[in-house]
């Protein structure tokens, strides 16, 4: 197995690259999440519609930079 290179972005491209990943995806929830990075630590706030769109927040956490995510997620009940 090969060992994965650190790799250090900034956090404004990191940033970036997270909100298009997920806006590809449909997530129409990203206006009601924020998304924090600091160092590589990747933060996610808000309510998102589904589990499904939390997963692909969780999903993030394999970009590269990102060292930990923490999910302060909450999924809206219907």
């Amino acid at each position: 197995m090969r060992k994965q290179e650190k790799v250090d972005l900034g956090p404004s491209t990191l940033k970036r690259r997270v909100f298009f990943f997920l806006a590809q995806r449909g997530i129409f929830s990203l206006s009601r999440i924020s998304i924090e990075i600091e160092g590589g630590r990747l933060t996610f706030r808000g309510t998102v519609r589904s589990f499904y769109e939390r997963q692909l927040c969780l999903a993030c956490r394999r970009f590269p930079g990102v060292e930990e995510l923490v999910d302060e997620l909450e999924v809206e009940v219907r």
